[in-house]
């Protein structure tokens, strides 16, 4: 998984071919140096079909050999907060057809708590909605970041 790639993804093509990777998924292609999901494979020995793709998200169920099925959403929400409540109402859509273990991984560009934030304001009214959704209506286990990492009972 790739987010906010810089660059659009034929420019690389080539270099991720020699790596020994292809495309599953070019969502959001950048533009300029803003927005890009790329979702990439090496083959090995799982599949992965496209579940939801959108412009701030993109899911994939993976179906590994041997092992159990679980589905991975790479997010990269836009930093325009308007845009958030349709993110979130596709997201919460995207939960009801994800049945089993789900990932949920990216920049979502919220916070919950103030010490999550670096240079610029924090909300509370923008920190309850997101609190919301992912505690409530998504039913996340744990949240965090590098800095912080919540876990629900």
């Amino acid at each position: 998984m790739l987010l906010e790639t810089h660059v659009r993804f034929d420019r690389l093509v080539v270099f991720w071919k020699k790596q020994g990777f292809t495309a599953v998924a070019i969502v959001v292609e950048a533009n300029g140096h803003a927005s890009g999901i790329w979702i990439l494979t090496n083959g090995g020995n799982c599949l992965i079909s496209i579940i939801d793709a959108m412009t701030q998200c993109v899911t994939v169920l993976k179906i590994t050999a041997g092992s159990f099925n679980w589905f991975f959403s790479a997010v990269y929400a836009s930093p325009i907060s308007s845009l958030w409540t349709h993110f979130w109402d596709q997201l919460i859509t995207v939960r009801s057809l994800a049945v089993g273990p789900w990932v949920l991984i990216g920049d979502s560009n919220e916070v919950i708590i103030p010490s999550e934030t670096l240079g610029g304001a924090f909300s509370m009214t923008r920190a309850g909605r997101f609190r919301e959704v992912n505690y409530g209506r998504l039913q996340l286990d744990g949240f965090g970041c590098c800095r912080s990492q919540i876990h629900l009972a």
